[in-house]
């Protein structure tokens, strides 16, 4: 069963050290593991590797935010496979130590027990399972895991269904004629993890590997066995089957007698991934003890092959979060995305070349879900600054036409942090890791060779290759393939040359990737407020002078130019939000250098004068210059604002504010209260929540007062006075407030 790898990885590291003590690992602020050696305790301060928060203490005190990593093991016990229909595109990959065929015939036998139990206590065997089945449904339920195990060990040894079975009972075999209480000596309680690894491993030695190590031979002699089996004789097919009728071989074919062709009916070997990793598997254990190890990139490469199929499919992976981010950024909530189904999606695309794109990248996305997802729940990645895992519950089931379409957004929690997950474990787990192995086994300075952003990348940067088209083609040009009525068929293997061809096609000059997957924003998240609280965390922000911005509005003379400086604007904040930067650097360097925009700030002014402390103000600037646009065409420029401030004012009001305009700098004013509107009036509240208290009936004067207050802003002259702005005007008549105050500023010319 997966279990927690932690406990295995901490060790692998404090054994890797060449110093001593007691090195314990700790945890910044931000959840990055370090190590402390000597005594184990904090006694000087750093900065963290990977974000740059402050590590250790003095003392013997740890600085704020430091703890102690986890040690405790969080594997949970008991069956946690869940559903075997889940397990439909599972491939023959090794777990633990363990080699693909040993796993498979281990996983079938605890299956198989699991089955003779619950014909016995169905009720005990129900509660080992998780999550819950019904002691009436437990049999059905274990018996389609038999059937998946035989697949797997069908895939992981390259042999018939039949041939498998036969393996199985001479593993049975064996074990009955072991000694009594078996030949595996370890603690018989399997009560820790340790002392379930031993059990595994001594299993596949005693039992396992001793027969896939000649798996040819004993296959043949177990099935000559049964071919010399009177009780056999007066079966046909059998005779026909195991070849004991060798007819002449004139009559063999020809079609009144194509029936009794023993090739029409037997299963011969076939040349595939699978076989080729057990017969170098069996040439390895043969020799292993006669000298040093040789083709241990060939080997290294087949046991990670199952993950680095799915490199293939990261473009499009990349390609499909792009797209779904530009249809849903800022429009969707969580809640309403997790109930629009992948099928539904697609079926209200039109027919035609969109259509058939969307349905493309979203098969490649379920390709390589399916290809990794057993090994998401153990792997530990960061969003947002944040280091997390995926849980369980949604790593259980393969993507298809009823999966959420909020599985494929790549979000910062909840299930659409599956995407980032998949992203994340391509780049770093699979291709830099493994890279990292070729490096290491060839000798190479791992830290050499090209970075490439993921966001820049193509196939001919990954290590990419489809196992049927690509790889299968390379293996069966490095083979001998003989095969002869009445005798067993034989496959020889070239694997020296045909590891020089992966590595000459597939691995040499292949970069390192960086870089994380792009997050949308969903509605829910996107208050104004809240991002630029964010901002100001990592950058301290400044206002824009009067005379700069009246130069870059000048400069903006129309709606596209505003909407693309301000979409290229709102990227920038997403990703300043999470990495920070320079206060003093430019805007347009940022974008340019980090970012790789290619439109970016459409006015020379902006260009030239804003920086990264100036963010704020310039976003505020560009989306107020956008709705004045928009509502001069006529447009709604809050088309997204709730519809308790929409509410128009009466004739009275509209008469006494008109003539209130006179004694106020309507100018500043609209400014003020356009920046009051996307930063505090017009953030969605939940209703629900404890905190949440409605504004709709308070007077709009003293909110937007309390709102310039706040942040040290200068008053508006006679805004407070009554005689000048009526309080009739509440909250809920600030958009058409706005609305007024532009049509005046635009009677009097100023817009």
């Amino acid at each position: 069963m997966p279990q927690d790898e932690l406990s295995e990885i901490r060790e692998a590291v404090l054994q890797a050290r060449t110093t001593h003590g007691n090195a314990v690992f700790w945890e910044c602020p931000n959840g990055h593991p370090y190590i402390i050696g000597e005594c184990g305790r904090p006694y000087s301060t750093a900065k963290c590797f990977d974000c740059d928060a402050d590590i250790g203490g003095l003392g013997h005190q740890a600085s704020a935010g430091n703890i102690e990593a986890r040690t405790n093991d969080t594997t949970r016990h008991g069956h946690i496979l869940g559903l075997a229909n889940g397990r439909r595109q599972e491939g023959a990959v090794p777990i633990r130590q363990l080699t693909p065929p040993s796993a498979a015939i281990i996983r079938m036998l605890t299956h198989i027990s699991m089955f003779l139990g619950a014909n016995h206590n169905a009720q005990g065997v129900s509660e080992l399972i998780q999550p819950d089945v019904l002691p009436v449904n437990v049999p059905n339920f274990l018996w389609d895991h038999i059937c998946a195990d035989m697949r797997v060990l069908e895939k992981a040894t390259g042999k018939s269904p039949d041939d498998c079975a036969v393996l199985l009972h001479l593993v049975l075999d064996s074990m009955a004629k072991a000694v009594p209480r078996g030949q595996v000596t370890v603690d018989g309680g399997l009560t820790s993890k340790q002392s379930r690894q031993a059990w595994e491993k001594e299993f596949a030695r005693v039992y396992t590997t001793p027969l896939l190590s000649g798996l040819e031979d004993q296959l043949n002699a177990a099935n000559n066995d049964i071919a010399g089996d009177e009780r056999l004789g007066n079966n046909p097919l059998m005779r026909l089957v195991y070849e004991t009728d060798i007819q002449e071989e004139k009559s063999l074919y020809s079609t009144p007698h194509i029936k009794d062709a023993p090739n029409l009916w037997q299963y011969r070997t076939r040349i595939t991934m699978e076989s080729l990793s057990q017969e170098l598997g069996e040439k390895i254990a043969a020799h292993q003890e006669k000298g040093p190890q040789k083709c241990k990139l060939l080997q290294a490469f087949l046991e990670k092959k199952h993950h680095l199929q799915a490199l293939r499919h990261l473009p499009a992976i990349l390609k499909l979060q792009h797209l779904l981010i530009q249809r849903y950024q800022h429009s969707v909530d969580r809640s309403e995305a997790i109930t629009i189904k992948i099928k539904d999606f697609l079926s209200q695309l039109p027919e035609g070349p969109v259509h058939n794109e969307y349905a493309s990248l979203i098969d490649s996305y379920a390709d390589a879900w399916n290809c990794v997802r057993q090994q998401l729940p153990s792997y530990r990645f960061e969003v947002g600054g944040d280091w997390v895992t995926l849980q369980e519950e949604f790593c259980s089931q393969p993507v298809d036409g009823d999966t959420s379409i909020l599985s494929l957004l790549p979000g910062s929690r909840g299930q659409s942090v599956c995407s980032v997950a998949l992203v994340d474990f391509l780049v770093y787990n699979t291709q830099n890791e493994f890279l990292n192995t070729y490096r290491g086994i060839t000798k190479q300075n791992r830290q050499a060779g090209q970075k490439v952003n993921i966001h820049d990348i193509s196939s001919a940067h990954l290590i990419s290759f489809h196992p049927e088209r690509d790889l299968l083609p390379m293996v069966m040009a490095n083979c001998n393939y003989s095969l002869e009525v009445g005798k067993k068929t034989v496959i020889e293997y070239d694997f020296a040359t045909l590891e020089k061809q992966v590595e000459e096609r597939l691995l040499k000059g292949k970069p390192t990737l960086i870089g994380q997957a792009k997050m949308v924003v969903f509605r829910e998240d996107y208050t104004n407020a809240m991002v630029f609280e964010k901002l100001k965390r990592k950058i301290a922000q400044k206002s824009i002078s009067h005379a700069v911005q009246h130069q870059i509005e000048d400069e903006l003379k129309n709606l596209a130019d505003v909407g693309d400086s301000l979409a290229a604007l709102d990227l920038t904040i997403g990703f300043l939000v999470s990495v920070g930067g320079q206060p003093e650097m430019l805007v347009s360097d940022f974008m340019k250098t980090s970012l790789s925009l290619e439109v970016g700030l459409l006015s020379a002014k902006a260009q030239q004068n804003c920086q990264l402390r100036h963010v704020q103000s310039l976003w505020l600037l560009l989306s107020h210059t956008q709705a004045k646009m928009l509502a001069k065409c006529g447009q709604d420029p809050f088309s997204n604002a709730v519809t308790e401030y929409r509410e128009e004012l009466d004739p009275d009001s509209i008469q006494a504010l008109q003539e209130g305009f006179q004694h106020m700098n309507v100018e500043i004013f609209a400014c003020e209260l356009f920046e009051c509107i996307m930063l505090q009036i017009s953030a969605k509240k939940n209703k629900t929540d404890e905190d949440s208290v409605d504004t709709s009936s308070y007077r709009l004067q003293d909110v937007l007062a309390g709102y310039i207050d706040n942040k040290d802003g200068t008053p508006i002259t006679n805004l407070a006075d009554p005689g000048v702005f009526p309080g009739t005007v509440l909250v809920k008549h600030v958009l058409d407030v706005w609305k007024m105050a532009i049509k005046f500023l635009q009677a009097q010319r100023h817009y």
